[in-house]
């Protein structure tokens, strides 16, 4: 999962279209929300 933030958040300070650098930056909030809640349930399974 952090390659693909890194590899989106690389994209949005190489892109110049302003549109597609704010979905990009809204795709990588989205993302960090998912790989929270991912951990959250793999360490809710553990204990």
């Amino acid at each position: 999962m952090t390659e693909v933030i890194d590899s989106t958040n690389e994209a949005s300070v190489l892109c110049s279209d302003e549109i597609q650098i704010k979905e990009l930056q809204e795709g990588v909030k989205a993302l960090k929300i998912l790989e929270n809640e991912a951990w959250t349930e793999i360490w809710r399974r553990v204990r």
